[in-house]
């Protein structure tokens, strides 16, 4: 899709929140409203956003704008949600945009069934849990690879939402040496504190 001409109204530069995040990040997200389609979705590509966007930029390669992707969903500026087996990016606060014509678009709607993570849930758990004077809660997310950019984000952005005290990656005995990989990986994307390797016979 090629890029298109959006608005920016000055509260923007205002926006405590946002502003936390870091200057790359803020003016990460605002680049990409030019590549997301006209009404607010784009396909979870890490590495096609930094190709359109920072095309001079040795340094801001995919990983770095999947760590910032992570940090958008987490603060809710992105909804990332699943259609068909792709996953999306959605901007909830789309509806600023005035787009007079706006050009159809074949990705999929987000919908309440099919959002990923939503930050603000978790945060309403750990609240209700706190509540119920109780004093340990439980995150088991389910299996996943490291390669799966879409699940490490969710991963990510329940860590931090959740202000996770302990963050347990749980492997399967038998992957072996590669468990080391993994858990490299996943110490990368999310600090982990523990490893529990498993084995369950039958």
């Amino acid at each position: 899709m090629r890029a298109r001409i959006r608005s920016v109204k000055p509260e923007f530069y205002n926006d405590g929140n946002l502003g936390r995040l870091g200057h790359e990040t803020r003016d990460f997200f605002r680049s990409t409203w030019t590549y997301f389609c006209d009404y607010g979705h784009h396909p979870l590509d890490p590495d096609e956003l930094s190709v359109k966007i920072y095309p001079y930029d040795r340094d801001m390669d995919g990983k770095k704008v999947a760590e910032m992707i992570r940090n958008l969903v987490t603060a809710g500026r992105y909804t990332l949600y699943e259609a068909d087996g792709s996953y999306y990016l959605y901007i909830p606060t789309w509806f600023h945009q005035k787009i007079q014509h706006p050009t159809l678009c074949n990705h999929p709607e987000p919908k309440q069934t099919n959002v990923i993570i939503d930050p603000k849930a978790v945060k309403a758990a750990l609240k209700q849990a706190a509540k119920e004077q109780f004093d340990t809660v439980i995150v088991d997310t389910s299996g996943r690879l490291q390669i799966d950019e879409a699940m490490m984000t969710e991963l990510s952005a329940i860590s931090s939402a959740s202000r996770a005290v302990e963050r347990i990656l749980v492997a399967d005995a038998m992957t072996g040496q590669n468990a080391v990989e993994i858990a490299r990986t996943f110490d990368e994307r999310v600090g982990l504190t523990g490893i529990i390797l498993s084995k369950f016979n039958k």
